[in-house]
């Protein structure tokens, strides 16, 4: 069986079209079966369809018995970082922004493998126990923050640093970090659109 919705980075595609709350809401099912109901980090980019799309998400979870943990706008490394029994970042990268997508990473924060994402399509039509929880946690962007600045930080007290933010998720994080490492920061598009 090969796989018919899980793409190179994930499953991606047009908001009401091709990717529907509907749809999310089955992947999110199938995914925490695969996982065997377990604890789900769920981040979002900075799209309009993000909240619809985590949320249905979410209610998957719950279907299947698991605890889909919302953390709200989250840059991609990050809910890599601080998955659980598994990660899920809504986002569709650089497409365009009628486009939104799905990417799954285990609890190590890998992406999954080819066999792994064909035999959550295999899920796909699955029925869950039901009985599970959703957590929403307000403290996901600080952790991150601190991981970096401590395991990649350097003393910027003499630099003058712009960062571009490109409106994303990063938006929240990256003038913060290289503020906290003493730089002094001009941040550019760093309003989440």
């Amino acid at each position: 069986m090969s796989r018919q919705y899980f793409g190179t980075d994930g499953v991606r595609g047009v908001v009401g079209d091709d990717l529907t709350p509907e749809f999310v809401e089955r992947l999110g099912r199938a995914a925490t079966l695969w996982s065997k109901g377990g604890r789900v980090f769920v981040g979002r980019d900075t799209r309009g369809s993000g909240p619809a799309l985590e949320e249905a998400f979410a209610r998957g979870v719950v279907d299947a018995g698991g605890n889909a943990v919302l953390a709200g706008v989250l840059p991609t490394p990050a809910v890599a970082l601080l998955a659980l029994d598994l990660g899920v970042v809504v986002s569709a990268s650089h497409n365009p922004p009628e486009y939104n997508g799905i990417k799954i990473f285990d609890r190590d924060g890998q992406k999954l493998s080819d066999a792994a994402e064909e035999e959550i399509e295999g899920l796909l039509d699955a029925d869950g126990p039901g009985s599970g929880e959703i957590d929403r946690v307000g403290v996901a962007t600080d952790s991150y923050l601190e991981h970096i600045t401590e395991r990649f930080g350097s003393d910027l007290s003499r630099l003058r640093v712009v960062v571009d933010c490109a409106n994303g998720a990063y938006s929240a994080v990256a003038p913060k970090a290289f503020e906290q490492l003493g730089a002094e920061v001009t941040a550019i598009a760093a309003e989440p659109d």
